[in-house]
This record gives structure tokens, sequence and C-alpha cells, in this order.
């Protein structure tokens, strides 16, 4: 049986109405509108399409990839199969337009607006950047987004994107203080709101803003029933890291499969899923989806490797793991890395030690405290770790601390009574 999801639909209705190809950015405005996507979300509806018409015929391409130009619907019938594959593509546009109709009925609510046209040069650039969840180039994105509202002040795409940017995580790399990240994140939802008011998009960033810094979970819930009244892969992404953090391990990889499903070449999804497994400490799926990770962006990732290994009491693995990605960070030289493989092979019984010397070398003030306190238990300083936690001040830096309580590392080396009082500092920090 064929079936469309909304995105699928709406693409084909999009391509049987136009005479000719369709450019990447109309359909980024037609059917994504408001909505924070990139290039890869309409790179994986098509291929959704051209699966569902495999289906139809086999043999057959109906859609055509126009270089530089986008995309168009062609029929490749021969005389004596035109009837037949003609009939059949009637069925699937109505079967595609009875979707689109249903879709559109549960969304009306969602105001859609058309005067926000997707300048690409510089919001697909800006998207691509942030969905490669590289902290290092964070700043860039931003900057090709306000730029982007030079040019269209009254964008609610730019400002619900900026605002998510903010919201999350990954804002805390940019050297901004406090302060300045809530400024930013609160006016660019103010200016989305001013837009369109109750904006699933915009209440996605207000949920994400409650939830990564303000650690008020009640408000991030109250906002993510709004979002999810229009739920796009952010919004699942976001639901994922919020289940995590509940300890409701099934239903975050629901939605961490979810996103991936909904945009399954975006690199934040994909590493979701590896660190969702590995909160639920399925290490095997953690690490099958590690390769693909790994695959995807090109680059090994020691931190992921090496908190895997650590968490399966693999200590020596774990330790060699952090080493290379200390290096990879530039924290350790090439000697200091080779002197350190050496005392490692030759001193495996005394991880603990070599772990305290490698803690003795390392910038601690520039790294996040849940490395630094993970490094701490393989040291065996338990207490120092805890102490690590919740000595750790700032919006920005308590960020990372969301996940230790049900950290699998931390769950195995810690007592009840630590990890409590580790909960109760992350969600009491006015206290």
């Amino acid at each position: 049986m064929i079936q469309l999801d909304k995105q699928t639909s709406e693409l084909l209705r999009i391509l049987i109405e136009q005479d000719g190809p369709v450019e990447k950015e109309k359909l980024l405005e037609q059917i994504w509108q408001g909505k924070v996507v990139s290039d890869a979300a309409i790179t994986s509806a098509i291929r959704r399409l051209r699966k569902a018409f495999e289906q139809l015929e086999p043999d057959l391409q109906f859609i055509k990839t126009i270089n530089k130009l986008g995309y168009c619907l062609a029929i490749p019938a021969t005389n004596t199969r035109r009837d037949q594959i003609h009939f059949k593509l009637i069925m699937l546009i109505f079967l595609a337009l009875l979707i689109f109709i249903s879709s559109a009925l549960s969304f009306f609510n969602v105001e859609r607006k058309q005067q926000n046209k997707i300048p690409s040069a510089h919001y697909l650039q800006a998207i691509h950047i942030w969905e490669l969840k590289d902290p290092h180039r964070l700043g860039r994105a931003i900057e090709l987004l306000q730029q982007g509202l030079v040019a269209k002040p009254d964008s609610i795409l730019f400002h619900n994107t900026l605002a998510q940017i903010y919201s999350y995580k990954m804002s805390r790399t940019l050297g901004l203080s406090d302060q300045h990240i809530l400024k930013k994140a609160r006016f660019h939802m103010a200016a989305a709101t001013k837009i369109s008011p109750q904006h699933p998009e915009t209440a996605l960033a207000a949920a994400m803003l409650n939830f990564y810094y303000l650690h008020d979970l009640d408000k991030a819930k109250t906002h993510l029933a709004l979002a999810k009244k229009a739920c796009s892969a952010m919004c699942y992404f976001f639901q994922a890291n919020l289940f995590t953090v509940l300890a409701d391990l099934d239903q975050a990889i629901k939605m961490a499969e979810q996103a991936f499903k909904l945009s399954p070449d975006t690199q934040i999804y994909i590493w979701e899923l590896v660190w969702v497994k590995f909160m639920a400490s399925d290490y095997v799926q953690a690490l099958h989806h590690l390769e693909n990770a790994e695959a995807f962006s090109g680059k090994r990732a020691y931190l992921v490797r090496a908190v895997i290994a650590q968490a399966q009491g693999e200590n020596v693995l774990a330790l060699l793991n952090w080493a290379y990605y200390f290096r990879q960070q530039s924290q350790l030289s090439s000697e200091q890395l080779a002197i350190f493989e050496r005392e490692l092979e030759r001193s495996q019984p005394l991880v603990s030690l070599l772990a305290k010397q490698l803690l003795s070398v390392l910038v601690l003030q520039t790294l996040p405290r849940d490395q630094i306190a993970m490094l701490q238990l393989l040291a065996q300083q338990n207490q120092k770790a805890v102490d690590t936690i919740v000595a750790t001040t700032g919006l920005q830096r308590q960020s990372y601390l969301l996940w230790v309580p049900g950290n699998p590392i931390f769950k195995r080396e810690l007592s009840p009574v630590q990890l409590k009082e580790i909960r109760d500092f992350i969600w009491h920090v006015d206290d």
C-alpha cells in the first residue's frame, strides 16, 4: 500500500501544479513555512516520494533532478503503457490530496505567512551549519541569519531559528554572558510572537530556554504543549532530550527515532540516537548508531567512545579515548599523547593513577564540568566529582549537568545519596 506523509503529499501537489522545475527555495517556503529545516529535508522528502512511485512503477523515473534548477515531475510512459500509468498516477494524486486536506484541517490554526520568502544564500547555509552541531561555526550561522533579517526584518522563520539557536544548549559555546543569551533568545521570541502569535516554533524556543538554561520544567512543558500542535523534527528532538532527563527512556527513544525519521540527513538527530541509547544503557545499539554518526560527520568521536567504554567498565579503553579526545581538542600535545599511550600500555592496572595524571595536565577551567567529573570518577575520586558538580556556577555551565543524574557512569559510581545531592542542586539552583 502506498503511503504519503504530509510533506511528500504537499511536495507532489507542487510538482503537479508547476510547469517545469521547482526550486528548492520555493519548496522550503511552501512546505515548511516558519519551521527550522535545511535543504536535507527536501532531499529526504524527494527520496520518500520516489520510493512511493517505485511501488507504482518500479522501472520508471517519475521525478527528475534538474541540476541547479530543482526538481520536476516527468511521466516517461510508452504508448502501450500510458493509459495504465496515467490511471495509477491519478489515483496517487487523489490519495495525496486526501492526505493534504486532512493535514490542512489539522493545522489550520497555525498561521502560514506567505510574505516570508526564504533567502537561500543566508537561511540554507545557516541551517546547514546549525545542523552540523559544530560549536566552532555556530557564530557564523547566527551572522548569516542576522544578515537575512536585514533584508527581511519581519521574517518569522529567521526570528524563530535565532530564538532556538540561542535557547539551545550549544549557544553556551558562543562566549556570551548568561544575560546576553537570555536577552537574545527573548528578543527573537518577542519579535516572532509579534508577527504570528502562538506559533509552534516560537513556543518550542521558549520550551528550550526554560529547559536548558532556566531549569523550569513546568514552564518548559507548558510551552511544549503548544509546540506539539505542529511538531517539527526539532520538536521531537527536544522531547527526546526532555524525556531522557525525566528518565522516561522508552519515550525518549521514540522521540529521537521520530526526529530522525522526519529528517534522516540531519546530523544532530543522528547523534541523538547515539545519546538516548547510551542513556538507556543499550551500548550495542549506541555503538551501532555511533558508527553511522561518525561516517556521516567524517571524524571519529573519541569523547563519545570514551564515555561508552567507561560506562561499560572498560577503563583502559575509556582513558585512551579520553586522551585522544583531548589531543583532538588541542588540550594535549602529540608528545604528551605519545608518552601517555606508552604509560597506559605499561601500567594498565593503574588506570586511576593515570587518570589523575591526565587531569593534572588539562586546563580544567575550559572544560565542561560533567567531563571533569567523569574523569574524576575514572580516577576514583568520587566525592571530588560530586563537589565539582555542585560547585558549578552560571546558567551556561549548569546546562551541562542536566543529564548527570541519569548518566550510567554516575549511576554506577555514585551512591543514591550523592545522586540526590546532584539532582537537588540541578533543579533548585536558586535555593
